[in-house]
């Protein structure tokens, strides 16, 4: 089961059970045990339940998240995104409050036990903070003020251990604030063989995390750390595999240059070749792939 919390008109607050699990609309059905009275014009409503202050109107993100895996694919951890949404009625359309940070590793003999994200500057990446809402209902953008009790440190935990393909990188999604990493970041990937390898995305970088986006890095080798250079998996009418023309779905024919990974294209020539190929390069934005996420209370 999952739950949201439900705050009326008068602040009084109340938790909702899942009655049926989300369909692939994105819908999902929650109910309370609740007084009539609760009902009121006007709902905000929080998922999930636990990250959220009622009282204080605060958000407090955790310094160690959850690996996920959907479907096969690497996935952000259940309970670790926080959304909000505003409604006049019981249907209550649900916004990102975050946005995300997507690692991609290959490595046929690595299996990664946690991964560890740092700012190189003061930036925090984790803490508590105000939550703002501007506009009304389906209008409404929300936003996170200072955080404060946290840390510019996060690690994202594997479990058992997330055993890495040879070929077709693994996503590992960190959840973080709106915020600018002025100076970059350092992940260090520690191994179930307690073996660590440390990447830096340097200063320079000036890496720019945003509401419901999601900041890709380049793909990397877990074993030796170097950019992945990869075989001919697109063509000019598909557009770059790792950059924002097929990420987000922008398709020119005759589109040359150098794409945000640093992939080299030409309108003749179909493999890409590498430049700077041994750090962290950051990449483009992309919407979340998930619809909405609409709850009716029942």
């Amino acid at each position: 089961s999952d739950a949201i919390l439900v705050i009326n008109d008068e602040n009084v607050a109340q938790e909702f059970i899942t009655a049926t699990g989300e369909t692939s609309d994105g819908y999902a059905d929650f109910e309370a045990n609740v007084d009539a009275d609760f009902f009121m014009p006007k709902y905000m409503g929080f998922y999930p339940s636990t990250l959220y202050n009622a009282e204080t109107n605060t958000v407090t993100l955790p310094e160690t998240q959850q690996f996920a895996s959907v479907n096969g694919e690497g996935s952000f951890g259940k309970g670790f995104s926080p959304m909000v949404a505003q409604s006049t009625d019981d249907n209550l359309e649900f916004k990102n409050i975050c946005g995300m940070l997507a690692l991609q590793f290959v490595g046929e003999n690595r299996t990664v036990s946690k991964i560890a994200l740092t700012s190189n500057t003061s930036e925090m990446l984790c803490g508590t903070a105000q939550l703002t809402m501007t506009g009304d209902d389906f209008d409404m953008m929300p936003a996170l003020g200072t955080l404060s009790d946290g840390s510019n440190h996060i690690t994202l935990n594997c479990g058992s251990g997330v055993q890495l393909d040879g070929t077709v990188p693994t996503m590992f999604y960190f959840v973080l604030p709106d915020n600018t990493l002025s100076s970059g970041f350092n992940v260090k990937l520690t191994f179930t063989n307690a073996e660590e390898l440390n990447l830096n995305a340097g200063p320079g970088n000036n890496t720019l995390i945003q509401r419901n986006k999601i900041k890709f890095m380049m793909p990397l080798d877990a074993e030796t750390g170097n950019a992945v250079n990869p075989v001919p998996v697109v063509t000019m009418t598909e557009g770059c595999k790792y950059c924002t023309h097929a990420v987000q779905g922008v398709v020119t024919s005759s589109w040359a240059g150098n794409c945000e990974f640093g992939f080299v294209y030409s309108a003749t020539e179909e493999t890409p070749t590498i430049e700077n190929a041994t750090k962290l390069v950051v990449g483009t934005e992309a919407m979340p792939k998930n619809v909405p996420f609409v709850a009716d209370l029942g």
